[in-house]
């Protein structure tokens, strides 16, 4: 195995001409803050290594390419996790010009016989870098928002091909619009959502009974639920679309459940924060007060908390129910009583500072964007990225925050699971408007029974140990009681 030092110098040119991107300098933080137990790319950390790699921090940070990208500590915008593409400039090339043709000429082209699509839409202006590379140069010749207008004049792109060992293949294809006008514009989504059928009808072909559409990022609350998508199309399409909330919220909930089980703490004393009062929030309330522990419900919107609470109350009237509204000024007092968090709001940026969330705290964050901070390995506290489902075998180019592994979003794990069930059983309905108990325990069984299960605890690319998180829970019940 190669040095660290090697590894580094396989990244950089001679001396000054420091050619490192915000991800890897961000590795390299994470390495400086390692506890003696850790390693960076399989290599033990030593001091010597620490005092070279400072030494190129400093320098890395003096350097005119990182200028105004990077501070001594942080990457400047926290909230934003680079998505980035492993392949080859030709397939990121081939995928461009797959998506002109597709849209526009798709009679010069074979449709891919696929399985399940993955649709989701660019998310912040750095997200047009990573989906059309070659026409970025716009960037700098024109003002932000005559850029994202260019942008957004681009048809739906294809970004990947995903292959599972197993035969079923799957595409991941984005929108050109940012989430907000989706949102705000009903012309704008009624548009889009026929552009993106356009392009799934002229690029696609079931490879068996239906192709299974599942809905990422905003999609659902966009389209609502996917019923815009179902309402322009014809009654005998070939599609099955679905939100992905179930399973994400079977990952959210039995990562919760993992945390409760092996902390060993009394059940009864377990105060979990739960951010944001939709249906994710409340499926997850429902179950884990069912386990025997506290929930502190919080929300921007007081009337729907209050009924949230009402409604949880008369199924466990004998059950600790806190609730608070959200506010930025009482977020760390209120998580200063909690155990760990969940989070699934609807945000498109941060919404706390990493200075309000407490030591030692676990937050499970299911939010694209992300709503909470990620951080350092010195900083001992923690966001695993919620919803994770880890399927073994499934193979993808495209990282979307977390790495390239088996650990897919949730959303996206749906697809493929509904995709390999009507091939199987079809045993298993989409998620349309909102997960039920029977959506739920239909799909933790066919996930037993296909060794599929919740994804690791991942910060980013980062993959933290389980006793690290259990032990962090540990040291929060030592704090609240102190």
């Amino acid at each position: 195995m190669n040095s660290t030092k090697s590894y580094i110098r396989s990244h950089i040119h001679k001396q000054n001409k420091i050619q490192l991107d915000e991800k890897l300098y961000t590795k390299f933080r994470f390495y400086l803050d390692n506890k003696s137990d850790q390693t960076f790319n399989g290599v033990m950390a030593d001091s010597t290594d620490k005092q070279y790699l400072q030494s190129l921090i400093q320098n890395m940070i003096k350097s005119p390419q990182m200028k105004g990208n990077i501070t001594d500590n942080k990457i400047q915008d926290d909230s934003y996790f680079c998505r980035n593409r492993n392949q080859s400039t030709f397939k990121i090339f081939r995928y461009f010009i797959q998506s002109l043709v597709y849209y526009f000429l798709p009679f010069l082209l074979a449709k891919k016989k696929i399985d399940f699509i993955f649709l989701v839409h660019i998310r912040y202006e750095e997200d047009c870098n990573t989906h059309a590379p070659y026409i970025s140069f716009l960037k700098k010749l024109l003002p932000t928002k005559t850029y994202l207008y260019l942008f957004s004049l681009l048809p739906p792109l294809l970004l990947d091909e995903f292959t599972h060992a197993n035969g079923s293949k799957g595409l991941l294809i984005s929108s050109t619009h940012l989430p907000q006008p989706l949102i705000n514009g009903k012309k704008t989504r009624t548009k889009e959502i026929n552009r993106s059928l356009k392009f799934i009808s002229n690029a696609c072909v079931p490879q068996h009974e239906k192709i299974v559409i599942s809905l990422g990022a905003w999609w659902p609350i966009i389209s609502l639920h996917g019923q815009l998508f179902e309402k322009v199309l014809p009654n005998d399409h070939p599609y099955i679309i679905t939100t992905g909330h179930t399973a994400t919220l079977y990952s959210i909930v039995k990562t919760a459940e993992d945390l409760i089980e092996k902390s060993l703490l009394p059940r009864e004393q377990i105060n979990i924060a739960i951010m944001g009062c939709g249906n994710i929030g409340f499926f997850a309330a429902n179950t884990l007060l069912s386990k025997g522990v506290q929930v502190t419900l919080i929300d921007i919107n007081e009337i729907k908390l209050l009924k949230l609470k009402k409604q949880l109350q008369e199924s466990f009237p004998d059950s600790l129910i806190h609730h608070h509204t959200f506010s930025h000024e009482s977020v760390q007092p209120i998580l200063n009583t909690c155990h760990f968090g969940i989070c699934a709001t609807s945000n498109t940026k941060e919404i706390i500072k990493k200075e309000d969330i407490p030591d030692f705290f676990v937050f499970i964050d299911d939010s694209r964007p992300e709503a909470i901070p990620r951080f350092d390995y010195g900083d001992n506290k923690y966001t695993l990225e919620g919803g994770l489902i880890n399927v073994q075998g499934f193979q993808s180019s495209f990282n979307f925050g977390f790495g390239n592994d088996s650990n897919l979003l949730g959303c996206l794990s749906e697809g493929y699971i509904l995709a390999l069930d009507q091939q199987l059983n079809k045993t298993l309905s989409p998620t349309k408007s909102v997960a039920s108990v029977d959506l739920y325990n239909s799909m933790a069984r066919f996930c037993e029974s296909q060794n599929i299960r919740p994804g690791d605890y991942k910060m980013g690319e980062l993959t933290l140990q389980e006793t690290t998180i259990i032990q962090a829970v540990r040291c929060r019940h030592e704090l609240i009681n102190r």
